[in-house]
């Protein structure tokens, strides 16, 4: 939310200095400035998403200025905002209190007449925004719930179909869609580069030596445009386009780096290094600043000796073009050994300046560009277990990701040195990382030829898919793109072949497609809603009074990287504020309902399985009370986290073996505030918990079942008959409910 904001400011700032023809003044100018203000705009090119809620939800802007949920939070309206909030803060406590926030917007709902419908929603309101229930709201909480019910809340919630990468059905190649034998590489490929120059027009370097050209056809399949032989045996390891002069840039492991032009001859050449280069990256330098007013890219090299090279690709002048046989010259601005193993992957990080290079080292480094700058450093990230394989940095939401031979992905906020999350779910080592922003997606490959896309919001995986062709002579893709004007995924391995995101029909515009495993009635006194959760992963939440729909989000079944798991339990919190959600790989996340994000991940033990029941204990709006979540399932266990103000945490309690179920499914979970919880398994026995110090209070046996006479009919539930043994799917308890704890106690 803070990026956010600080984001806004400078769109704002362009709004209004480019609205009305430039005719604001600098008062205004100045307060769209500033940092203490909260600004939010959307990007140009952002569409605006779909609205999902029903009418009948309020989000804080229109209770606030009567704004339609649809309409853009500009700058007018988070001034606004922020005065009504600063101005209901009457103790000065810098957070509002349920009275105190009902109090400041209940004028913006109608004509000031007290209405009892309003006040109930506004409560309801007020319960939303404080997710963490702690019974009071302060500006940070308050600026991003409305930033989310603004922005990212709707898309989450949008009703919107399917997407999914699938293999175009008609895959091309060659030129006008013949057969051409130097239409595949004769080896792996090592880089697939968008040449922004050319339209539709992708390079591929191999270890074959050579560069190959191909054009992307609107109707699907890619087209071979062309070989261009180097002439040299040795392998070509990276490629990059420079932006600048259109050219590209290719590495190799005879320890040089040659630039092509657009006639695809070498103009350029650097062999002076010490080790082989083995990627690259490059920005724009600039038109016309170089000398003879010629063009500059700038290019970042790492090589297999743990050495980053920071260079610069001139254009000649006449004169030293006549002592030269190429028009491009190299300034190697510097070298530093940064890592003490292969440096696997470069990225450039144009809002910092600064390069960030992944190694076999298990380290991330951060060096600026100019290491004279101000501040000038070198930062290490460590959190891997094996060597970084790739490196990728979002623009967009300002996170660093970086891939592994450990099978993880880790997301860093680059100014802190811990990891902010983490995704689990490759089953063999990363290879390669990509962003599409356009899609808020990550797409991670391994070495196995599994790709996995992965929400950038909910960092859910929300498909897998495996290339199973066999390429020869190495079974592997070597690298992966995204062609944002046909919205298709790119893998190569001897040629590029086409993924297309691909738009799959529900049967349902709401509600559930898939069979439902849970629902919960929501706890808190304030709202009228019942949360419903189908095997998809998708979760809805419902006004019992009238049906109506008033949140859907989904993807909530794949947070722990199994992108096959299945939810299979969920449970509101002991507030209604959130809700608790556990799948079949013993996965449990903690949601906001009202904006579709995940607030928290529950990390399963040794052993995990099936979640087959959730309860969440806790008292209500006591901020200071404890607040645990608790699972059961299929590994035989009760597990409990706690509920704090950690996103990622790890089990408290296990309780299990003999003292618990023992070897039994522990299929059913119900609790009974503050401290009493009950569990129920596959034998038919019932156990009730103290929560607090995990001592066993009671076992409840299941009583046996009738069986069946030889005449066929039923012996009595107390016959010798029915005490023999019966199966035990029929004597399984499935589910388990407390009943009268609000009568009174002498009840």
């Amino acid at each position: 939310a803070a990026y956010i904001q600080k984001r806004a400011v400078v769109m704002a700032a362009g709004r209004a200095a480019a609205g009305a023809g430039g005719g604001h003044d600098g008062d205004e100018m100045a307060a769209a400035s500033s940092p203490s203000a909260a600004r939010f705009g959307r990007d140009d090119d952002e569409a605006p998403p779909a609205r999902a809620s029903s009418a009948k939800s309020l989000d804080l802007a229109s209770v606030a200025l009567g704004a339609a949920l649809h309409d853009e939070i500009t700058l007018d309206v988070f001034e606004t905002l922020r005065a009504t909030f600063e101005s209901a803060d009457l103790d000065g406590g810098g957070s509002l209190d349920e009275d105190e926030f009902v109090a400041a917007f209940a004028a913006a709902l109608g004509d000031g007449s007290e209405s009892s419908g309003n006040d109930a929603r506004l409560r309801q309101l007020f319960n939303r925004v404080d997710a963490n229930a702690d019974g009071a709201v302060d500006w940070d909480e308050f600026s991003t719930y409305v930033l989310l019910e603004g922005q990212a809340a709707r898309e989450l919630r949008a009703l919107d179909a399917v997407r999914k990468y699938l293999p175009e059905k008609e895959q091309r190649v060659g030129v006008a869609g013949q057969s051409d034998p130097e239409a595949k590489h004769r080896d792996v490929v090592t880089s697939l580069t968008k040449m922004t120059s050319l339209r539709d027009t992708y390079a591929t370097t191999s270890h074959d030596g050579t560069v190959r050209l191909w054009q992307l056809s609107s109707d699907g399949g890619v087209k071979y445009v062309r070989k261009v032989d180097l002439r040299s045996r040795a392998y070509l390891t990276a490629g990059c386009h420079l932006d600048t002069s259109g050219r590209l840039a290719v590495a190799s492991h005879d320890r040089k780096v040659k630039i092509l032009d657009k006639g695809w001859k070498v103009c350029g050449q650097l062999s002076t290094f010490q080790y082989a280069p083995l990627c690259m990256t490059s920005w724009r330098g600039g038109a016309k600043i170089a000398p003879g007013h010629k063009d500059m890219d700038w290019i970042a090299v790492g090589d297999d000796g743990g050495y980053v090279h920071v260079l610069q690709a001139i254009d000649m002048t006449d004169g030293e073009k006549a002592q030269s046989e190429y028009k491009v010259r190299f300034e190697n601005k510097w070298t530093r050994k940064l890592h003490d193993d292969w440096v696997t992957s470069v990225q450039y990080v144009k809002e910092d300046d600064v390069i960030v290079s992944g190694s076999l080292d298990r380290t991330v480094k951060l060096v600026d560009v100019d290491p004279n700058a101000l501040g000038a450093r070198t930062r290490t990230l460590q959190g891997h277990k094996g060597g970084v394989n790739a490196v990728a940095w979002s623009p967009r939401f300002k996170l660093l990701l970086t891939a592994s031979v450990d099978k993880t992905i880790l997301l860093w906020n680059p100014l802190t040195s811990k990891p902010v999350d983490v995704l689990y779910g490759h089953g063999a080592s990363i290879s390669h990382l990509m962003l599409v922003e356009s899609e808020s997606q990550i797409i991670s490959l391994d070495v196995e030829k599994n790709v996995r896309v992965w929400d950038f919001k909910s960092r859910a995986c929300v498909q897998s898919f495996e290339d199973k062709t066999s390429y020869f002579p190495v079974n592997a893709i070597g690298a992966l793109g995204f062609d944002h004007g046909t919205s298709r995924l790119l893998t190569a391995s001897i040629s590029p072949k086409l993924w297309k995101l691909t738009v799959i029909d529900r049967a349902a515009s709401v509600g559930h497609n898939r069979p439902a495993v849970a629902v919960s009635v929501n706890p808190s006194p304030g709202f009228t809603q019942i949360a419903s959760a189908d095997s998809g992963g998708c979760v809805c939440v419902w006004d019992f009074t009238d049906g109506e729909i008033e949140y859907r989000f989904t993807d909530a079944h794949a947070v722990g990287g199994d992108a096959d798991a299945r939810l299979t339990a969920m449970t509101y919190d002991a507030a209604g504020r959130r809700v608790c959600v556990g799948a079949s790989d013993g996965v449990v996340s903690v949601w906001n309902p009202s904006n579709g994000h995940r607030v928290k991940l529950c990390v399963p033990g040794d052993g995990a399985a099936e979640v087959t029941g959730l309860a969440h204990m806790g008292e209500g709006d006591d901020a200071f009370a404890f607040k645990r979540v608790a699972a059961v399932g299929w590994d035989h266990a009760v597990t409990f986290w706690d509920d704090d103000a950690r996103v990622r945490v790890n089990p408290r309690r296990r309780m299990r073996g003999e003292k618990a179920h023992g070897d039994a499914d522990v299929l059913c979970v119900a609790a009974a505030p503050p401290d009493v919880m009950a569990t129920g398994d596959s034998r038919g026995d019932l156990l009730i918990w103290n929560v607090e110090n995990g001592a066993l209070r009671h076992k409840l046996p299941a009583p046996p079942l009738p069986k069946k006479l030889d005449d066929g009919h039923a012996a009595s539930f107390h016959s010798a008959a029915a005490a023999s043994y019966a199966p035990a799917s029929d004597r399984a308890a499935e589910s388990v409910v407390f009943l009268g704890r609000d009568l009174p106690k002498d009840k």
